[in-house]
């Protein structure tokens, strides 16, 4: 039975418990802990981008009553067609105690994911349980508790996760050491049975939030940079786009992995963002930056590791912007309508 679950489910699987364990750390729900999205901020859909901008995945979302997402529709691209990954539905719903089921196809067989969520009255997850059933017969795959410490009402001091995968429990511990000003977590820490110890720090601006993530090195006990993630907030406090990066030690530079636009627009399907870039015109002619774009908006270049090198705002039609003081390279052209190029300078 084991060897026909899908490997990428269960995946999908841990990484949900151990996302459902932290607070979304949008503007609109950021200090209580609350993994519940408000109606202002939920998305209609998501489209995930590698490196070279081309799409790996999407999802189609529909929300419980009090905003946990599931994903309706699931695509991937294969060969450059997109096709059909897996469905989701909610099964039941009474606000705090949540069920919902997956239903994943392969060549072999089909899997269907039922996932079990109660929530405390601070909308935080306190269990999760996880069955896979195939070929008509059903397993326990993922269970996980939370339980919580508080240094008040509204923000908290520590979570702790204990998980059982196929019969295998292991646990993990996340401290929230420090907030700013406005209730926001900026230092979290992480130790789990294993003796692995990550520390994420966390820093905001009005339309930024970052991510940095270093892990303990086993050989010297250093800490040493991992992940970061980069997201992206319109005026709405909503998040836009969030990229993914990964530190390269050669270079000592972050690469990026892959990015993820959210769109709020047109609730009943995915946005075709690549329609949109159709529409731009970006290129580079010694030394300059032309950009063509039907709208007025933000444009933003950032270098390859995420740096900012340039922004300002320009009207609708075309502008051009001197690149002479970038050193040569591969940049990221970014438009606040949704649209990103890659120039060379």
């Amino acid at each position: 039975m084991k060897r026909l679950l899908n490997a990428k489910l269960l995946k999908s699987l841990l990484i949900t418990a151990g996302a459902v364990c932290l607070p979304f750390l949008t503007a609109k729900a950021q200090t209580t802990g609350s993994f519940f999205i408000p109606v202002e901020s939920q998305y209609g859909s998501s489209v995930v981008y590698d490196n070279l901008n081309n799409p790996t995945d999407s999802s189609v979302f529909i929300w419980t009553s009090k905003g946990f997402p599931v994903a309706k529709e699931n695509y991937v691209w294969d060969n450059g067609q997109r096709q059909l990954n897996s469905t989701g539905k909610i099964v039941s719903d009474t606000g705090n105690d949540i069920k919902y089921e997956t239903t994943t196809k392969t060549d072999e067989d089909e899997q269907v994911t039922l996932t079990e969520i109660s929530c405390n009255e601070f909308g935080e997850p306190v269990k999760m349980t996880s069955s896979v059933t195939v070929m008509g017969v059903s397993m326990p795959m993922l269970e996980v508790t939370y339980q919580y410490w508080r240094k008040s009402s509204n923000r908290l001091d520590s979570v702790l996760m204990n998980t059982t995968v196929l019969g295998i429990p292991v646990w993990a511990k996340t401290i929230y050491t420090a907030y700013d000003g406005n209730g926001r977590p900026t230092i979290v820490e992480t130790y789990t049975g294993q003796g692995s110890y990550t520390k994420e720090i966390i820093t905001y601006s009005k339309d930024q939030q970052i991510v940095e993530s270093y892990e303990n090195n086993p050989m010297t006990g250093e800490l040493q940079p991992t992940e970061k993630s980069i997201a992206w907030l319109d005026a709405q406090g909503r998040f836009v786009r969030e990229e993914s990066y990964s530190y390269d030690y050669d270079t000592m530079e972050w690469l990026l992995d892959s990015y993820v636009i959210y769109h709020y627009t047109g609730m009943t399907g995915i946005a075709d963002r690549d329609l949109l870039a159709q529409q731009v015109i970006v290129s580079t002619t010694n030394g300059s930056l032309s950009i063509n774009s039907p709208k007025a908006e933000t444009i933003v270049v950032y270098s390859l590791s995420g740096a900012q090198v340039y922004t300002s705002f320009k009207p609708s039609g075309e502008i051009q912007v001197s690149l002479g003081n970038l050193s040569p390279g591969i940049y990221l052209v970014k438009g606040g309508s949704g649209w990103v190029k890659k120039i060379k300078n």
